[in-house]
């Protein structure tokens, strides 16, 4: 039987979530984390949504970025990658778990 666990947080300028996960998932988690909104606050203060889905590998990770420009694609593979969305963009990691 799979198991997943998703939390949903918005994020803007001074409202960064990396704390709230922190002791929830693996530090190369938030450390993706982290990384992929700053990109997208630096591009757009107003903020996105952030998606982290636990699996029982992985960790998901899928951040929103209400601007048409979205964040800087981490490349494009089997395990990240970016694509539009209506009035923004989507930009994913997928992490093993240690």
């Amino acid at each position: 039987m799979s198991t997943t666990t998703s939390l949903w947080l918005s994020f803007s300028a001074g409202n960064v979530p990396a704390a709230r996960l922190t002791g929830r998932f693996p530090a190369p988690a938030v450390d993706a984390i982290t990384r992929l909104v700053d990109d997208v606050l630096a591009r757009n203060p107003g903020g996105g949504e952030l998606v982290v889905s636990r699996r029982e590998d992985t960790v998901l990770i899928e951040v929103l970025s209400r601007h048409p420009g979205g964040a800087d694609s981490p490349g494009t593979s089997a395990d990240r990658g970016s694509f539009p969305v209506d009035g923004g963009t989507v930009t994913w990691i997928e992490l093993p778990l240690p």
